[in-house]
């Protein structure tokens, strides 16, 4: 079955064969950038290169379901979720909350795990945590800039900034942050002059 959903297309193979399922899940996890999710048993859906292939193909046969997006697309979806949750954020707030978007890393799973996107405010700054987000996207993200989100700078887990050099690649990165996207800007106010 085919089936598209949103900006996402979904496919699901039924009654897959074992060794079938091990394929596909070995094929994906070498390139996940050519598959955005990867689901089977019931499990919420995942980028491929953060699936435990000896857990995804237990079964005999079974349900194998993948889904594909057009990173373009799903880039401007995520700077536009970004930039509306940030908006949201009263300036003084020191607060930390969950939002929702509409860009593929928030249409995968189940509604209460769709949340798990953070938005911290803090009195020097606002950070953004977006997990789940699939190799193909968070490598156009780091190309692009935080400035395209309206935010200053990516952060690792740890919290720690970066930047990618020019020369850079993307990919060895995205790879170490393991489907989180994470940025931060600044509170601070311009002095006018």
């Amino acid at each position: 079955m085919i089936e598209a959903r949103d900006s996402m297309i979904w496919v699901e193979l039924t009654n897959t064969p074992k060794k079938i399922c091990r394929e596909i899940a070995l094929r994906a996890a070498e390139d996940p950038a050519r598959t955005a999710y990867l689901t089977t048993l019931g499990d919420p859906p995942k980028p491929p290169d953060q699936i435990d292939p000896k857990r995804f193909c237990q079964e005999n046969f079974m349900e194998v379901r993948f889904a594909l997006i057009d990173p373009l697309i799903e880039l401007n979806r995520l700077t536009a979720d970004v930039q509306k949750a940030v908006a949201s954020v009263p300036a003084n707030a020191a607060q930390k909350t969950s939002f929702v978007g509409s860009a593929a890393p928030f249409q995968v799973g189940q509604p209460a795990e769709n949340s798990s996107a953070i938005i911290e405010s803090g009195p020097d700054r606002v950070r953004v945590a977006i997990p789940n987000v699939p190799l193909a996207l968070c490598r156009l993200a780091l190309q692009v800039g935080p400035e395209a989100f309206g935010m200053d700078a990516f952060e690792h887990p740890d919290g720690t900034a970066f930047r990618l050099a020019k020369w850079q690649s993307s990919d060895p990165v995205c790879r170490t942050l393991k489907g989180l996207l994470a940025m931060s800007r600044s509170k601070a106010v311009p002095k006018s002059g």
